[in-house]
Formats: C-alpha cells, structure tokens, sequence
C-alpha cells in the first residue's frame, strides 16, 4: 500500500488521534466481534460506540435533510456511518461540511447520497481539516438529468481530506472541485458522466488522484451556469469560468500528482491543461478517447 494513503487512512478511519506524517502507524486489525463498547465501524474495524453514528437510509415519506443535520452536530472524532439505501439531501447547496475537523463519512454496501437535478454542488467540504469519505456513491436520481452546476464534490479552503472508493456519477458539471486547499489525496473509486471534465484545481497544493477508473465524462448536456468553482456560492478572484474542460484542470496549483489511473471512452475538449502548475502525470492507461483538441 502506497506509504502516505496509509498513513492518512489509518488517521482517519481508526486513530484520529494521531497526526498525519507519523511513520510508525500500527492500525488496528479487522476483527470477527468488537468488545464492549465497541460498535464495527467498517470492514470489521472497530471503534469507541459512543463516536460512531449509524445513519439509517431515507424512507419515501421521510423529510428530506437528516443527513446534513447529523453534520452538523458532529463532534471531532466521530465517524458517520450511512448504512445501505439512499440519503436524501435537502438543499440544492448540497451536503455541507463547514468548519468540521477530525470526522469521516463512510457508506455500507451500497450507500448512497442521491441528487435530483437542478443541485448546484452535491458534497460541500469547506473550511474543514483531516476529513474523510469513503466507499459512498454519489449518484442523480435521473440518470438522463445531470444534478449539479458546479462539481459534484467541491474542497475549498481546506487541508488534509481523502476522498477514498467513491462512485461519483451524479452529472455534476466536474466530477471533483479544489480550491485554496492542501493535501488532499483521492484513491479508487470511479468518475463518470460529468458534463464538462473531471478534476478542477485553481490555488490547490499536494494533490494525489491514484488507482481511479475514469471513464465516459463529456457525453452528456449540462446547463452549467457561467462560474464553476465558488466560495459560498459567491465568484472569487481566483476561481474558474465556465469554459469547454478537460479530464483534468489546472491552474496556479503546485504538487499535483495523478498516477496508475484508467481513463478510458471520455469526449472532453483535452486530456490535461495545466497551466502555471506542477503536474506529476504517470502510469495511466488511456484508451478510446475523444478529445476534441486533437482533431
């Protein structure tokens, strides 16, 4: 396992309380049973019960926006926990997560957050430090109707975040968004059905996106209004107009590092732009591309 997504998996998931960077992380092991006062938080890892919050899928008569107030409420250390089925947001902002530290989000077998269209960001992580999501799919409830206007996860002003094994085929205008962050790493999981691109970074730092599939992004119509990336849905001098994209987007961003992925039957405007950046592009596989810059 790649030594820095061990060290920040381990931090998120199981020992909060020790520092990313740390060499020496033991971890704890996958067991048949916790002990008591445990609660199984993921694959058998265990966790202090009292820090982790199962959260149970929406029913059809449910008020919509449980979720996002188990966000809030949400002490550092905690794990959320959305079990199988779908998890319905209230607000076309998206699932907000603003000023949290130290909190991880991770879906059971099959859990999903659902959008409908007309969403402007589905997952919005801001002002936020040593967050984690992992094995979640965020999906539209429309496949024909892409849900957002902007990235399906947008990461603004934040540092220390992993976006692990998640299934991101809401439609949004780009897949992930990044700006003014730091040290964030994105590994596994698939990115399909984007409109414009896939990955978005102005003013981002120590970026990782590994072991990706990348796959059918650009096929689809979205009515993107004409800011993509946004501070609290307000332009900032440093953000991105709209503009034809491409699988990745770059600009004014150091350190960025985008490995072992397949990128494969994508119909984006380029493959890469980076521009004013420092871009690490190695060992992907690409096949059945489209880019309408290479015609």
């Amino acid at each position: 396992m790649h030594f820095y997504r061990k060290v920040l998996l381990a931090f998120m998931l199981v020992v909060w309380w020790i520092p990313p960077g740390v060499g020496a992380i033991d971890g704890k092991k996958p067991k048949t049973s916790c002990a008591v006062g445990e609660a199984v938080m993921y694959e058998g890892i265990c966790a202090d019960g009292n820090k982790v919050i199962f959260v149970p899928p929406d029913k059809p008569d449910d008020k919509p926006g449980k979720l996002q107030t188990i966000v809030n409420n949400a002490k550092e250390g905690d794990y959320i926990v959305l079990t199988a089925g779908d998890h319905l947001l209230a607000s076309p902002a998206g699932l907000v997560i603003q000023g949290k530290s130290k909190l991880a989000l991770i879906g059971a077998e099959n859990a999903r957050i659902k959008a409908t269209s007309g969403y402007e960001i589905l997952v919005f992580i801001k002002e936020s430090k040593e967050i984690g999501l992992k094995d979640i799919h965020l999906v539209a409830e429309n496949k024909e109707k892409p849900c957002c206007r902007f990235p399906v996860v947008g990461i603004y002003d934040a540092e220390t975040i992993g976006l692990f094994d998640l299934v991101v085929k809401a439609g949004g205008a780009y897949a992930v968004g990044i700006a003014r962050a730091k040290k964030v790493f994105i590994e596994g999981g698939e990115a399909t059905g984007n409109t414009q691109g896939v990955f978005l970074m102005r003013n981002a730092k120590d970026v990782t996106i590994k072991d990706m599939v990348i796959t059918d992004n650009g096929t689809q119509k979205n009515e993107a209004q004409s800011d993509i990336v946004k501070d609290n849905h307000k332009t900032q001098s440093d953000d991105v107009k709209a503009q034809p994209g491409g699988i990745l987007d770059i600009y004014y961003s150091k350190d960025i590092k985008v490995l072992n992925n397949t990128i494969t039957n994508n119909r984006t405007t380029y493959l890469k732009k980076s521009i004013d950046s420092e871009l690490r592009f190695e060992k992907n596989t690409e096949s059945d591309n489209k880019f309408a810059q290479d015609e």
